[in-house]
């Protein structure tokens, strides 16, 4: 009887042992599916605001005290840009960017029609956030004359180089089964203009410094690989002492 007894008190601390781990990790494991992995290949497209070069501006007295003034030679963009990214290793990123943009200004007082081009880049990329930088090569079209403050008719042209580089960061919101919204914003040096008026001006000849802001959707075209699954414990069962 007393050997029946232990036996049974042997068995029951057994149970009791291999219960706690179960109970310590009674939460299912995640799916993969839960997180979405990066992708390997993705497709971005979105409408862009950017870049912008500041014109002339002067301002003249009028009879009556009032003064007057006009400007002229801007430029700033409004249009959209295409992206196609190739995931490198881990959360780095190589991208290719098309972008064409067309002035919000128009002729005469503007400067050039728009711009296109396309560019180069490397990025640091996750779920939430992302960081990269590129280099990009712009072309204008349309005239590159235009009506300066006061004076003639393509009185005055302002010509754009053809190298320009970007820095952007922005956040992104996963949704459905390839979708992400995403914000994005950066700076961009460049190009380099060369500016012919008959005003005098502080900077005929100067580095564009400026903006390219951009708000649109990314589709996954070859999904990431979802992680290994979590294994579940599997509990030691303990042999009763006889």
């Amino acid at each position: 009887m007393e050997v029946q007894r232990g036996r049974q008190l042997a068995l029951a601390g057994a149970l009791l042992a291999s219960a706690a781990p179960l109970r310590a990790d009674a939460r299912p494991p995640a799916k993969p599916g839960e997180i979405r992995p990066l992708p390997r290949l993705q497709l971005a497209v979105a409408p862009v605001i950017g870049p912008m070069s500041q014109g002339e501006l002067d301002c003249r007295p009028r009879a009556g005290g009032v003064i007057y003034c006009e400007d002229g030679g801007t430029f700033l963009g409004a249009g959209g840009s295409l992206e196609l990214r190739a995931k490198v290793y881990g959360p780095f990123f190589i991208h290719g960017r098309g972008l064409v943009v067309g002035n919000i200004r128009q002729a005469p007082r503007a400067v050039h029609a728009g711009m296109g081009g396309g560019g180069v880049g490397i990025g640091a990329y996750h779920r939430l956030a992302f960081i990269r930088a590129e280099y990009l090569v712009v072309g204008t079209f349309g005239s590159d004359r235009y009506k300066p403050p006061f004076g003639d008719l393509n009185g005055a042209s302002d010509v754009y180089d053809h190298h320009a580089g970007l820095i952007s960061g922005g956040i992104r919101y996963p949704f459905a089964q390839r979708l992400s919204a995403e914000l994005w914003g950066g700076f961009m040096i460049g190009p380099r203009a060369h500016r012919t008026t008959p005003f005098e001006v502080s900077y005929p000849d100067r580095l564009i410094y400026s903006f390219l802001v951009g708000a649109g959707l990314a589709f996954d075209l070859i999904r990431g690989r979802a992680p290994a699954p979590a294994s579940a414990p599997v509990p030691s069962a303990a042999s009763p002492s006889p």
